[in-house]
């Protein structure tokens, strides 16, 4: 059995509902989503590479495809930041200066298929 700590108190989980998704026993409608678990499958053909990492102002990211969008979401699966891109470049800059500290999870689609790479802002 697994427990769920939080302040004032643990909880008692309730297994996988699906695989990142769990139930607590004692609140049966309330579900945790683990955001950190994302299981997409990655095409070896797309190179994205995310830098300075960590970062405070900005980051750049550069691939081998061009880039058709990004999204910046946080832990909470919260989308932060979502740009759409119409030329082809391979090479584009985000400012991040806004956004708190934390860890984020930066989807970049190319082609048809989303790559996710996961930066820290400090």
């Amino acid at each position: 059995m697994i427990a769920y700590f939080m302040q004032g108190g643990g909880y008692e989980i309730d297994g996988n509902i699906a695989p990142g998704i769990v139930r607590l026993m004692d609140y049966p409608d309330t579900f945790l989503i683990d955001t950190t678990a994302i299981n997409e499958i990655e095409n070896k053909e797309l190179i994205v590479e995310i830098y300075p990492n960590p970062a405070t102002e900005k980051i750049t990211i550069e691939t081998n495809e061009s880039i058709h969008a990004v999204k910046v979401s946080n832990v909470l699966g919260e989308i932060i930041l979502n740009k759409n891109y119409v030329s082809n470049e391979s090479k584009v800059e985000i400012n991040i200066d806004a956004i708190p500290q934390g860890i984020y999870f930066l989807r970049v689609k190319m082609k048809d298929e989303w790559c996710v790479r996961k930066f820290v802002k400090q």
